[in-house]
């Protein structure tokens, strides 16, 4: 993967935005989507939808743009911060790690605090439990500081790279700011090589909290395919599963998760294009969880590359040239609609072709598309 490249995922990683706090996540797309889609939308929930017009089906892929964070409840006598989830953060994910409180008047560092009486028992204090320490001894000094009730807590970026290749990529919020930057790449890529369809890119809010960007993205786009782009986890590690899910062994085809069941003739499709394409797949039931796809819009998911440690202040993921996915994306809707989750590493599709699924979904009805689904 090239520097620029490198430094585009670290930017956009880096980035925070929580559920309802994605302005700055929001700013940066826009900022990369003018000059490139011929309209760029936002609702009311903030949701960004960014077009690029054609005559064929509307298509829509996009990421949700917000990470998991908190929200700070309260603030103690003595200067601590307290705090409640936004998004499921993971409690082992947060102890003695590094946040950023954003306040009205900037970022302020703070660390997630555990004294040595914190474990009772061998059990650690559930999220509720737990505070910020901000350096500070009174309330009086934390509001000096601009902190208050309601204020976004993310995870401290610290982009870096894994293992002797350096081709692992470390960073918070790879779920799911790398499904932005992948419905970027795919629409830079169509606009430089030409397409037939209408193509909608951008990205979704408060997905981590119930999904509640996509359905208003949803009536907004009126797409007649949707694709949720998200991540994957590999259960391949010490204490995982084991259940054939590993990191950056291809595609995961996902036959349900806890919103959507697949439809079993594009899960077949989907088996099809992976072999023409030399694209080496793993199939899947998620046990918890789910994605946009659940919501109206959506399609099916794909989910652009599995991870380690989601939810959690670091995740890392393979290595995956997001602008080679356009046509790993679009080739999924060719023969039927609904909802299933493929993971696919960029890496692995760099050879396909990106708009070849444009020019044979050409003419083609939506009845046709979803014949038999």
């Amino acid at each position: 993967m090239n520097k620029k490249e490198l430094a585009f995922l670290k930017e956009i990683t880096d980035l925070g935005g929580t559920s309802g706090g994605e302005t700055a996540v929001r700013d940066y797309l826009r900022g990369k989507y003018e000059g490139l889609a011929d309209r760029i939308t936002t609702d009311g929930l903030g949701s960004l939808m960014a077009e690029l017009s054609g005559e064929g089906p509307r298509i829509l892929a996009v990421g949700h743009m917000d990470e998991v964070g908190f929200m700070v409840r309260a603030i103690t006598n003595d200067g601590f911060v307290k705090f409640s989830r936004c998004g499921y953060f993971f409690s082992t994910g947060v102890l003695s790690q590094h946040f950023v409180i954003q306040t009205e008047q900037g970022d302020v560092d703070a660390f997630c605090a555990i004294g040595p009486e914190g474990a009772k028992d061998g059990k650690l204090p559930e999220i509720d439990q737990l505070v910020m320490d901000i350096g500070c001894s009174s309330k009086e000094e934390a509001k000096a500081l601009g902190v208050a009730v309601g204020d976004y807590i993310v995870p401290k970026g610290g982009f870096t790279q894994l293992g002797p290749k350096k081709n692992y990529l470390v960073n918070k919020a790879w779920d799911n700011r790398i499904g932005c930057a992948v419905a970027l790449r795919v629409m830079e890529r169509l606009k430089k090589e030409g397409h037939p369809n209408t193509f909608i890119g951008g990205g979704s809010v408060q997905e981590e909290v119930g999904t509640r960007g996509a359905k208003t993205l949803g009536y907004l786009a009126e797409a007649e395919i949707g694709f949720s782009i998200d991540v994957g986890i590999a259960d391949d590690m010490p204490g995982g599963a084991h259940e054939g899910i590993s990191l950056g062994k291809g595609p995961e085809l996902c036959f349900m998760d806890s919103g959507t069941i697949s439809n079993r003739k594009l899960l077949k499709f989907a088996v099809k294009v992976a072999e023409e394409c030399g694209i080496p797949y793993q199939t899947s039931i998620m046990k918890h969880g789910g994605t946009d796809a659940e919501a109206n819009f959506a399609a099916m998911t794909v989910e652009s590359g599995n991870t380690r440690f989601t939810r959690a202040t670091v995740t890392y993921i393979p290595p995956l040239p997001v602008e080679t996915l356009a046509a790993a994306l679009q080739k999924q809707t060719e023969n039927g609609v609904s909802s299933y989750s493929v993971d696919l590493t960029w890496d692995e599709i760099a050879n396909m072709d990106g708009y070849s699924i444009n020019r044979r979904l050409k003419g083609q009805t939506w009845g046709q598309l979803t014949d038999d689904v």
